[in-house]
């Protein structure tokens, strides 16, 4: 009996959800990625003890789906698609496919009571029909909902910061740190101090600053030149976009900021 039962729901969310055929899922999607250094080569800046001086790494920049209202889809085995963003994960010639985003901002989908869980959403070629795949390949759509396309970024891989410890007599202690993710790499971590003579030039890994003033309490300093590209010329403060496969699994990394904190473009 209990076999009965649950045979007959699953025949009734297949039919809520048009079929329960296999429906694939395109993953073909490269976001692109771009290498950053701030700040800008050349600009006079003023940091505070504890405070960053410069920043370098990988920025991903998403193409995504921003939900404006939440949207129904479906009549007994329903989905409800919250307001925020998805990103893109893949297109065929039935349209685009997204996947929830991952930090602030992100939309989420709630799965009704009979619901298969979700597999990823589709935006048909006509720009304004949404569709729920669930992962047994089953689909429902809604037609005139309330989306646009818009970009993420986010940031990825390995950032290098240099960072104002202070100032104590004539030397000034600079340190130097490499994020991945949201987690600081302590084998690369270092403390350097630096004496303050001559031009006022400091240097690690390639990098250049220029110490203009410096106190136990801020320093303002220039960048000269940003950390040096590993394979690669010196980074600069113009960015240098490439194509290239999406860092590895998603989470991983749009914004200028640190970690897993995209933003709407």
């Amino acid at each position: 009996m209990a076999h009965a039962i649950r045979t007959a729901v699953m025949t009734g969310a297949c039919a809520a959800l048009a079929a329960c055929a296999s429906t694939p899922v395109a993953e073909n999607y490269q976001p692109r990625l771009t290498r950053f250094s701030e700040p800008s080569v050349g600009e006079v800046e003023a940091a505070g003890v504890g405070e960053t001086l410069l920043r370098a790494g990988e920025m991903q920049e998403l193409e995504a789906l921003q939900v404006l209202d939440a949207v129904r889809i479906g009549g007994l085995a329903s989905y409800t698609v919250g307001p925020g963003y998805y990103v893109k994960r893949g297109e065929d010639e039935r349209g685009e496919f997204f996947t929830v985003g991952f930090g602030p901002g992100a939309g989420s989908v709630s799965a009704g009571a009979i619901a298969q869980p979700l597999a990823s959403l589709l935006l048909r070629r006509d720009g304004d029909t949404l569709c729920a795949l669930s992962v047994a390949g089953g689909s429902a759509c809604r037609s005139h909902a309330a989306v646009k396309r818009t970009r993420v970024r986010a940031t990825g891989g390995v950032q290098q910061t240099l960072i104002y410890k202070g100032r104590m007599g004539a030397r000034v202690r600079i340190g130097y740190r490499e994020i991945s993710g949201d987690l600081t790499r302590g084998e690369a971590s270092n403390d350097v101090d630096y004496e303050l003579k001559g031009s006022g030039v400091i240097g690690y890994k390639g990098a250049r600053l220029e110490i203009i003033q410096a106190t136990n309490q801020h320093v303002l300093y220039k960048v000269v030149r940003g950390f040096g590209v590993p394979g690669g010329d010196e980074m600069t403060a113009s960015a240098e976009t490439t194509t290239r496969a999406a860092l590895p699994a998603y989470p991983t990394a749009t914004t200028s900021v640190k970690g897993l904190n995209p933003k709407l473009k």
